[in-house]
């Protein structure tokens, strides 16, 4: 199994609702969603289950070197990843760090 989240993919910001905030993290409503975003980037449980990306899942995460925002994935560097996929040629994927 291969997973790839670059650093800003929104999906990862998907949390379970049981892990929302019940108190404002900022007195802003823009600032609480703010406040959410940065709380959460990196929860391993998201709205639709356990993050593919998290080592808990235990996925190999490939390396999304140039990948910005959720649809960025086959415009970077991480294509050259993907394509090694395909291909079946798993020694040369780069891993993330």
């Amino acid at each position: 199994m291969w997973a790839g989240l670059a650093e800003d993919d929104p999906i990862a910001w998907g949390i379970a609702p049981s892990e929302l905030p019940t108190w404002p993290l900022v007195p802003t409503p823009i600032g609480y969603l703010m406040g959410i975003v940065g709380a959460f980037h990196d929860a391993d449980d998201l709205w639709h289950g356990t993050n593919p990306a998290s080592d808990e899942f235990g996925a190999l995460r490939i390396g999304t070197e140039g990948a910005s925002g959720h649809s960025d994935y086959f415009e970077s560097g991480s294509l050259g990843n993907l394509a090694l996929i395909v291909e079946g040629r798993y020694s040369e994927v780069g891993l993330a760090s």
